[in-house]
């Protein structure tokens, strides 16, 4: 699959985007987070890291954020199935590290 910028993301060797995604998806101190709040988070940094490595046509800033969107939420869906909110599947989440752990 190749996005806006030309990048190849099944052929990189980590997907930047899918790991800013689950950084934040596995967030516990966030209660009140909405899946819009996480989805804005996500494709925030994801541009700071595009800004960092520089070649963000100025053009393209609202085509490429609005692919980014609907990405995030593709992952989030994917991600989070069977559970009926975020906070939903954190808390089961939350419960099954401890269980691990004890």
């Amino acid at each position: 699959m190749t996005d806006m910028l030309g990048m190849n993301r099944k052929a990189k060797n980590s997907d930047e985007l899918y790991d800013i995604f689950l950084k934040h998806l596995d967030k516990e101190s966030v209660d009140t987070e909405t899946v819009q709040d996480l989805i804005y988070e996500v494709v925030a940094e994801y541009f700071s890291v595009l800004f960092q490595k520089g070649n963000v046509p100025q053009h393209l800033m609202d085509s490429i954020e609005l692919d980014l969107r609907e990405e995030v939420m593709e992952m989030y869906r994917k991600k989070t199935y069977g559970f009926h909110s975020l906070q939903e599947y954190r808390k089961s989440k939350n419960q099954n590290s401890k269980i691990r752990s004890s």
